[in-house]
């Protein structure tokens, strides 16, 4: 729509009844918005008056976003009666006049599509004033089509990096046993009994049982790492090498990922999922709704914004996340084994004989957890964040 098309439109329904050989020439057909500063409209002996009323808007297509706005328009008819003419009658003739005259009428250079000309909604007896007028109202109404040629898009979305505000959409969570590396999540995989036997993706994975050991689920009888191992935070680092079949990778079980003692070895297999890494970048914590475990009653956390340069997992069974470890009265979350939560390289914090590291994106916004119940991913374990450039580069430029 132009700034003017309500008023192009409302000239239009004037000018067509000033012009119709059905109105007479006696009749006063006048715009309500030209004559808004005058008095005694109704004192006029026949009157048609024309006012916009208002819209209703339904959208019809989100992308591009596309309208059809149902226009209402006004015609408000008086006419007075005296000794030679009845009001009444007059008053009628004028309400059939400027049907046959706006009935599917289509206006031209207002600025909008019309899709649905001129028709008559309803005409209603509105009341006999002092002066002998009867006034009539006939409700006319148009669609019309708005089309938004500009599409308004977040600026993340036009710099082509959205991972900001949508981190759990990016990052996939890594589940119990999981190794990455170069950004590829490597499952452990139960080898069947020799290499003739085809691989199937039912021999992946593992979970945990009763005594809270990792065991295949092929097989739970075989134990896959135990409790201990878990607690200890034993470090799974693939070596990027096959086994003799050429169809597994062997993962290297040390005791820590910073060239700890060798433990054992166990083969994995490609998953298909991938790490993404977000190089310095602004990880958007979503504001949202939790129970601390300090407190019976729902507190409602803002968003905040936490500069990130790296990511981790959860390596104990229930870890437990604090938003003020110096606090003893501190709001707390458990979050399980395998969450990943971004994390604020190099910035920690020491109570007592407790280091905690700074993490995002969890259900306290930003808090704390204890570094012997996170591992963070070294820099070759996941991938190099995609530029604004690159993106540029693959898709182009150009409006939306």
């Amino acid at each position: 729509m132009k700034l003017d098309s309500i008023q192009q439109i409302e000239r239009y329904m004037t000018n067509a009844l000033l012009s119709s050989a059905l109105v007479p020439l006696g009749v006063n057909v006048v715009r309500l918005a030209d004559v808004s500063d005058e008095e005694g409209i109704l004192q006029m002996v026949n009157s048609m008056v024309v006012r916009y009323t208002g819209s209703s808007v339904q959208t019809v297509r989100q992308s591009p976003l596309m309208m059809e706005r149902t226009m209402t328009f006004e015609v408000n008819i008086a006419s007075q009666s005296y000794l030679s003419q009845s009001g009444h009658d007059f008053a009628t003739q004028l309400l059939a006049a400027a049907h046959e005259t706006l009935v599917n009428q289509v206006p031209c250079n207002t600025g909008v599509e019309i899709i649905e000309p001129f028709h008559l909604v309803n005409e209603s007896f509105t009341g006999l004033t002092d002066s002998s007028h009867y006034t009539y109202t006939q409700v006319w109404q148009i669609v019309v089509q708005d089309y938004y040629r500009s599409i308004s898009i977040d600026p993340c979305v036009a710099r082509g990096d959205c991972s900001k505000l949508f981190p759990q959409n990016v990052v996939v969570t890594v589940q119990p046993g999981q190794a990455v590396r170069d950004g590829i999540i490597i499952d452990p995989v139960l080898p069947p009994p020799n290499d003739t036997i085809p691989y199937d993706p039912s021999y992946t994975g593992v979970l945990f049982n009763n005594d809270g050991d990792l065991v295949y689920k092929w097989d739970p009888s075989q134990v896959f790492m135990t409790k201990a191992e878990i607690d200890a935070g034993y470090c799974k680092v693939p070596t990027g090498t096959l086994d003799t079949s050429g169809r597994f990778e062997v993962i290297n079980i040390r005791t820590s990922c910073e060239g700890g003692d060798f433990v054992r070895s166990y083969l994995g297999v490609d998953t298909g999922n991938r790490l993404l890494r977000l190089n310095n970048s602004m990880i958007r914590v979503l504001g949202e709704s939790y129970v601390p475990e300090t407190a019976g009653n729902t507190e409602i956390l803002t968003a905040t914004d936490l500069p990130v340069n790296g990511y981790g997992q959860v390596i104990t069974q229930q870890g437990l996340l604090y938003a003020d470890p110096t606090d003893p009265n501190t709001a707390t979350a458990r979050v399980s084994y395998g969450a990943i939560f971004p994390v604020e390289l190099g910035l920690e914090l020491t109570v007592g004989s407790d280091v905690y590291l700074r993490v995002g994106n969890t259900p306290l916004g930003r808090s704390w957890i204890k570094s012997n119940e996170f591992q963070l991913f070294r820099p070759d374990q996941y991938l190099p964040g995609i530029t604004p450039e690159d993106t540029l580069e693959e898709y182009g430029t150009g409006e939306g």
